[in-house]
């Protein structure tokens, strides 16, 4: 019986020395995710598009890059790690240029949603549909039914604003901005 009791104190003594490591004293900082990726190596480009309309976004770099980017799109691709700059036209037609940047091992380029309006109109006719038409950097049509309230959300702009109502057509410049009432007048 001693012998089994020896031997199994060996095994355990065995076992125990055959998983040890030696403790060593070097602290290792935490990857940074911005050098986690070689030099030449591809790394994500994520383009996500808030607009209500399509862009055409340009990377210039080492390599160029002409990327059309639909209406609230988001568009991944793989691009050589490197230098580069981005440009597109962003709300109202107004060009955006910048470097762009990493974060977290991904080359991201967020497009800004624009400022929107928003509108309800009240349409105190019996009978007659009032009708309108917004032509500006984006272009709305809307028609609101008799004794009906309706809301619509536009990019905030001016735009030239032409309406059908009672037989007639009026063309005027609507600046559209914040939150706003339209009571629409009866034809008669």
């Amino acid at each position: 019986m001693k012998k089994i009791k020896v031997i199994s104190l060996l095994v355990a003594v065995f076992v125990l020395l055959s998983a040890w490591v030696p403790a060593t004293n070097s602290i290792y900082p935490a990857p940074n995710p911005n050098e986690a990726v070689a030099a030449g190596a591809s790394i994500p480009l994520v383009i996500t598009n808030s607009m209500p309309k399509a862009t055409v976004v340009t990377i210039a770099g080492p390599t160029s890059y002409t990327i059309n980017v639909a209406a609230g799109q988001t568009v991944n691709r793989m691009i050589p790690k490197a230098v580069y700059k981005f440009t597109y036209t962003g709300c109202l037609g107004v060009k955006k240029s910048s470097p762009l940047k990493m974060k977290a091992g991904q080359y991201l380029l967020p497009i800004k949603a624009c400022k929107m309006s928003t509108w309800t109109f009240y349409n105190m006719d019996d009978s007659v549909t009032y009708q309108f038409r917004l032509k500006g950097w984006m272009n709305y049509t809307g028609s609101v039914g008799p004794n009906q309230f309706k809301t619509f959300t536009f990019v905030a702009d001016t735009y030239q604003a032409t309406r059908y109502w009672c037989g007639k057509t009026l063309t005027s410049l609507w600046k559209m901005k914040g939150k706003r009432f339209m009571a629409v007048a009866p034809c008669s």
